[in-house]
């Protein structure tokens, strides 16, 4: 699924320009058992223009998951968590909400996230 989805993903946005403030956004999907309590990390580094998040999933609803359920769930945690990630900084020279528009509207369009309309 990861395969599947960067590609399209870094394809889509990388010709884009959303100001100098912020260069990359890095997203690590972390499948868990709830019980190990295990932090989800955020991060924004200025120095490097990134900012580093987590979206913790639950390993137990994830393996009982089919293929499109997984899908779907991932998508629907980037459509929510990123742009509330990106709320928590103040990043300078960022067009956050041209941004998060953007990044909706992409995954409203790829097919993956079909439940929801932008």
């Amino acid at each position: 699924m990861i395969e599947e989805l960067s590609g399209p993903c870094r394809k889509h946005f990388a010709p884009k320009n959303y100001g100098e403030g912020l260069s990359e956004i890095v997203v690590v999907l972390m499948c868990q058992d709830s019980a190990l309590n295990l932090k989800r990390r955020l991060r924004y580094s200025r120095k490097e223009s990134k900012v580093y998040m987590d979206i913790m999933l639950d390993l137990p609803a994830m393996s009982a998951a089919t293929p499109e359920a997984r899908k779907q769930e991932v998508m629907q945690r980037l459509f929510d968590e990123v742009p509330e990630v990106l709320e928590r900084y103040r990043i300078p020279d960022f067009d956050r909400e041209v941004f998060v528009a953007d990044l909706r509207s992409w995954i409203a369009h790829i097919g993956w996230r079909e439940r929801y309309s932008v």
